[in-house]
């Protein structure tokens, strides 16, 4: 027997960021998601499938941390790794862990903060 799964879904997170410098930060995320997910099964020789497709919906939680990285006011770097919480349509559950690099672009919003140090680096 053979199996496929397919999922499709959206996701919502809280992010906290822990800044070290003025371009250096931590992250953390905590969020719910909802998948759909479509199992499809195939038997082969004695074995037999009686139901070879079944769909279901859920939701669950989901978590990452990451780094980042500011380049310039507009522009940033990332690293994060995330898991979601996945329950698929026979009543398995499992997790699936993302990882990536991402290039970060911020559209329009306040200027950086300064600080006393950056400022006076700045004067001299």
């Amino acid at each position: 027997m053979t199996g496929d799964i397919k999922l499709q879904g959206a996701n919502l997170d809280a992010v906290g960021i822990l800044p070290f410098t003025d371009q250096f930060a931590a992250f953390g995320r905590f969020g719910y998601e909802y998948a759909y997910a479509k199992d499809a099964f195939a038997g082969y020789g004695s074995v037999v499938v009686p139901y070879t497709e079944r769909s279901a919906h859920a939701g669950n939680y989901k978590f990452g941390f990451g780094l980042q990285y500011t380049m310039t006011r507009n522009w940033g770097l990332r690293a994060e790794g995330e898991r979601y919480r996945i329950d698929d349509a026979v009543g398995n559950k499992g997790d699936i862990d993302l990882y990536t690099i991402g290039l970060l672009y911020r559209f329009g919003g306040a200027p950086p903060r300064t600080t006393a140090a950056t400022a006076a680096a700045r004067r001299g």
